[in-house]
């Protein structure tokens, strides 16, 4: 039975922070087997800020504005399943929390597999679980693949997408080994993605379901949603001139179909 850890990027401000509450915490992460563990992982800020260094035309390969790029600190406040790291505030914030998550959940836990995901995340645990039983234990870095022009770099590089990073045990450690070679100034997913090119660890491309309307969720046959391990149902709408999102009432519709497919007797 593999082991495997979910480090759900989370912070206190809102809309995310009721995603999460609403979303995730009141769906999928309800009843975990004993093989799963997950950690809601947060910065305090107490590191600076960062800021995009061009905010007009903001990309994926965009640079970050660092007050402190440190990522090697890994002091922690835990609380149940919450861990508060010290770090910088801002999207730069994602790739140092990361690191350090990484780092507490290899010093003080067993497991196979660490699973880097967003409060928009949906994750089929059954099916997923299945398809880590017959993935390999070493050299997985795995997800959705992205690939992006880096000027900095002057090439393509492929990278995970970071709503699913999937990392064998050997990968982790592979990354704290070399977290001094990170290029902090780019986004996380990026940033792990410009590492592994550069330890020569294999890009695996990975199934993920994209969900951003109520209509088309209803429409997909229960069968082929049940088959799905990862659901990206981040949705954002105008209303009156305001920006809402809709994740929490897909995640919570899409949760209803699965339980009930789960019920369904087999043919």
């Amino acid at each position: 039975m593999v082991k495997v850890i979910f480090l759900i990027i989370a912070t206190e401000r809102k809309p995310w922070s009721n995603i999460l509450r609403y979303g995730p915490e009141a769906t999928w992460l309800r009843k975990l087997p004993e093989n799963v563990k997950v950690f809601k992982i947060f910065s305090d800020g107490s590191k600076g800020s960062s800021r995009y260094k061009n905010s007009s035309e903001v990309t994926k390969n965009e640079l970050f504005q660092i007050d402190n790029p440190n990522i090697s600190d890994t002091t922690v406040v835990a609380d149940g399943n919450r861990l508060l790291f010290p770090g910088v505030s801002g999207w730069a914030g994602i790739l140092q929390t990361t690191i350090s998550a990484l780092s507490y959940v290899n010093s003080n836990f067993e497991f196979d597999y660490v699973v880097r995901t967003n409060v928009s995340s949906y994750w089929n645990l059954k099916r997923l679980l299945e398809m880590l039983d017959r993935a390999p234990r070493n050299d997985l870095y795995m997800g959705v693949i992205g690939k992006s022009y880096i000027p900095k770099l002057n090439a393509e590089i492929e990278f995970i997408s970071g709503a699913g990073i999937i990392l064998s045990k050997d990968v982790v450690e592979l990354i704290l080994q070399n977290r001094d070679r990170i290029e902090a100034d780019f986004i996380d997913d990026i940033a792990l993605g410009i590492l592994a090119r550069n330890l020569n660890v294999k890009v695996t491309d990975a199934k993920r379901k994209n969900i951003g309307e109520i209509s088309r969720l209803i429409c997909i046959p229960l069968h082929q949603l049940s088959q799905e391990y990862h659901f990206r149902l981040r949705s954002d709408f105008n209303l009156l001139g305001f920006r809402r999102r809709k994740d929490v009432y897909l995640m919570k519709i899409l949760h209803f179909r699965l339980r009930t497919a789960s019920r369904k007797p087999p043919r």
